[in-house]
Parts: C-alpha cells; structure tokens; sequence
C-alpha cells in the first residue's frame, strides 16, 4: 500500500507538520521529507518557520522544553500510519526523576499504537505494556538529575478509527480529512503532584538483555 510520508516537529507541545497546513490531513500525494538527524535539538528555526509570526516568540519561553522530532508514513487509506520518533527530554524539575512515562492516546481513543525498537541516549531497550495498556512507568537506567536530558527513540505504528462526518472527532478519519490530535507517543506534565497519568499510556522502559 502506498503511504504519504509526512513530518512532524514539535516543541513544548506546539505541533508543526512540515510540508501540511494545521493539524488536520487531506493526503493527496507524497513527499519525502529530509532525515531526522539533519534537525539539531538546539535549532528552532524550522519550527519558527511553521508558526504565525503572532506566537513565533512563544519559541524563546520555553527553554528545555521537551522536543520531538518525528517521520511518519501515512496510508492512502487515511486508516494507519508508521513512525519513527525522536524525543529529548530535559528535566526541569528540582529532583532527580527514576522513571518517564509515555502517553499513548491511540489506544484509549478508538485506535490502537504499538510501540517498537526503543532507544534510551542510543541504547536499545525493551518496553512492556501494564494495566491493559491503560497506565505505564517508564524506569530510566539511572536516575535523571535536574537540568540534565535524555533522548529516546522509538519506532511505532497507529491505527486510526473512521468515523462518518457527523462523528468528527480530534483522532478519526473522516470523509477524507485525517485528524491527529495525540496521535504519536508523548510525555505527560510532571509537576508538584508528580507525573500526570490520567489519560493516556505510558510506555515502560527496562535494559535489554
């Protein structure tokens, strides 16, 4: 099956497709995008590119925001897609963190995502899914000190849900249009209460043996 390959960049939550308009896909066709690794962690400049110049300046509030890099293949069928995702995580907290959690709303959005060939700073590790896949702990191989970061790689494929138009949802394909709200693995808000589990799925992390 063909797929339209498409590529994501986000910052501190702020969604760009490179190559797309908005978060809402009409595939037509296919355009290879330039490896990951062309895109250093510290250059914004192709996320300021894809943003309104109203909020460009939203870019230099968010020193050690988390940062994805992530190449995805869409099917013609607007039903699946596949991925490789990049993540550099910097601990902005005062403690040191023991573990990080993926989110995986796919599966508790009427989709499904699977996870496969996990890195941890270059490192090939194995996840395993809990609780259903409702709930995960990602354990790091030593503890994260404040201020420093950690890069984890992944390659993962989602399943999309189709609705009809009068079913429009954030994560559906509908009569043509393909919305992914949270459609690739993410690291939820981690604050005073601790990690912020409530939606979604985490994804944990051991070495490999």
């Amino acid at each position: 099956m063909k797929r339209a390959t498409r590529r994501i960049l986000v910052v501190g939550g702020v969604c760009l497709l490179v190559g797309t308009v908005g978060c809402c896909l009409a595939v037509g066709g296919s355009a290879a995008p330039p490896p990951l690794g062309d895109v250093s962690w510290s250059d914004r400049t192709i996320f300021r590119a894809g943003l309104v110049a109203s909020v460009q300046g939203v870019l230099d509030e968010l020193p050690g925001a988390t940062v994805y890099h992530i190449g995805i293949e869409i099917a013609d069928d607007l039903l699946s897609l596949a991925g490789h995702e990049d993540v550099l995580y910097t601990n902005r907290e005062a403690c040191a963190l023991g573990e990080i959690y993926l989110r995986l709303y796919p599966n508790v959005a009427g989709g499904g995502v699977e996870v496969s060939a996990l890195t941890v700073d270059g490192n090939g590790v194995v996840g395993f899914y809990e609780q259903g896949g409702l709930d995960l702990r990602g354990p790091l191989p030593s503890p994260l000190p404040p201020g420093a970061a950690v890069e984890i790689g992944m390659d993962f494929v989602v399943t999309i849900p189709q609705v009809s138009a009068e079913r429009y949802g954030l994560f559906a394909s509908s009569s043509g249009v393909l919305s992914l709200d949270e459609a690739f693995p993410s690291i939820p808000i981690y604050d005073a209460a601790g990690w912020h589990r409530a939606t979604g799925l985490g994804l944990a992390i051991t070495h490999a043996s």
